[in-house]
């Protein structure tokens, strides 16, 4: 009885310390939220998420279909992981990336909301395309 009260207090104290990692909010995110704010939210995934699938199809499915819509993907870069976001903020408009690096929030600009974003650029007749269980994003000039 004593050890099971010891593993049940154990967990709570644990629980509030791995919150932070399942829900934090950085600046990418708020970028996209404040930007398409009424549109639909596909979520984050990366190339190993479990949820990978879903929220590719969560994208394809509005981008297809014209309407709002947003998305977050992250991967790594050279020295640090970094994040690219894409969305419509309203029906038939341009759909539009922004890329994201955390290394460039510093204490010179950490009061930025959208530091570490690098504006948002507009995708010229943009295809999206799974290969695999990846989504490639084509822009006339340019693909991620």
């Amino acid at each position: 009885m004593r050890r099971r009260h010891w593993v049940i207090t154990a967990g709570i104290l644990c629980l509030p310390s791995a919150l932070p990692g399942l829900f934090a909010e950085d600046s990418l995110d708020r970028r996209l939220r404040a930007q398409s704010p009424d549109a639909i939210d596909c979520g984050r995934t990366d190339d190993r998420s479990a949820n990978r699938k879903a929220v590719l199809g969560c994208a394809m499915a509005p981008f297809e279909a014209g309407v709002p819509f947003r998305v977050r993907f992250d991967n790594s870069c050279v020295n640090s992981a970094c994040s690219w976001g894409l969305f419509r903020d309203k029906p038939g408009g341009t759909v539009q990336v922004v890329p994201f690096d955390p290394k460039a929030c510093n204490p010179a600009n950490d009061t930025d909301p959208w530091c570490g974003t690098f504006g948002a650029a507009p995708c010229r007749n943009p295809k999206l395309q799974l290969k695999r269980k990846k989504l490639e994003v084509v822009c006339e000039g340019y693909s991620l």
